[in-house]
């Protein structure tokens, strides 16, 4: 049997307009499962503080360069990551343990508190997500 991948360029001819129109078409209703790392800051998935376009209730959209934001970039949204059915957040490096502690205990909001989170990998470690014991 043979598996058919599907490839998309990223920005179609350098539009994007023409990107994110294409993405709001191909994108399922909902996603089965998502893996999310932690930025360095504490952002996920391109969501910064200084930036909530990706608070919009969209499924795709541009997040532009700014002088706090490196590049330019196109990202999935709260609202449409959040009906996925798992979320996955992956803590891959020791210097992201601070922000992964302030995570934790809510001491500092960071965009990963935005996320629906079932399960956090640290590491080779799997640590199971409940909201109610945190």
């Amino acid at each position: 049997m043979h598996n058919k991948k599907n490839f998309n360029e990223m920005y179609i001819n350098g539009s994007i307009k023409k990107s994110i129109s294409n993405y709001n078409r191909i994108l399922p209703k909902t996603l089965d499962m998502v893996f999310v790392g932690l930025g360095k800051d504490g952002h996920v998935l391109s969501w910064f503080k200084n930036n909530n376009i990706w608070k919009l209730n969209k499924k795709i959209v541009y997040i532009k360069k700014n002088r706090k934001i490196i590049y330019s970039r196109l990202t999935l949204t709260k609202n449409y990551i959040n009906k996925s059915k798992n979320i996955y957040l992956l803590i891959n490096s020791i210097d992201k343990k601070k922000i992964f502690i302030n995570y934790l205990s809510k001491e500092k909001k960071i965009s990963a508190h935005e996320l629906k989170i079932n399960k956090i990998f640290v590491k080779h470690k799997l640590f199971f997500y409940n909201k109610n014991n945190i």
